[in-house]
């Protein structure tokens, strides 16, 4: 049970950091777009909002599902593979658009790889049947 509680905790942060750090875009966005001065496109501003969202469809969702599996609920363990999915798609593409642009540097492989890890190793842990076990426990001795 401790493993499932520091990995919903994890879970949850990593939702709560994907929520501020959108929420803290859309608070600068002007200031932003201010300091990029002359070399800001016209989408600039759209981008940005468009980041923002993604943002949040990544971090509501993890942060909803992480405290979901801190309380060990079954819709949140039956739906975090669906979370997972979500974000490690969303981090791909961002990626693919970057390595489009030719904007790839090390760290952002490092962010791809510990995505990935901890969603997708996640969702395996929470899909295991010992796992499933612990939440069909929880919810029998509930009733």
């Amino acid at each position: 049970m401790k493993v499932l509680k520091t990995l919903a905790a994890l879970v949850f942060l990593l939702g709560a950091v994907y929520v501020a750090a959108a929420v803290l875009m859309l608070l600068t966005v002007d200031q932003t777009s201010q300091l990029m001065g002359a070399g800001v496109g016209p989408d600039f501003r759209r981008r940005l909002i468009l980041a923002a969202a993604a943002l949040v469809v990544i971090g509501l969702p993890s942060a909803v599902g992480g405290a979901g599996l801190f309380m060990a609920r079954e819709w949140a363990r039956s739906s975090w593979p669906l979370i997972a999915g979500l974000a490690v798609l969303a981090h791909a593409v961002w990626f693919t658009l970057d390595l489009y642009r030719g904007g790839v540097e090390f760290w952002d492989w490092w962010v791809l790889a510990a995505v990935c890890l901890v969603y997708i190793g996640s969702a395996i842990y929470l899909t295991r049947p010992a796992t499933e076990a612990l939440f069909r426990k929880r919810a029998e001795g509930a009733t």
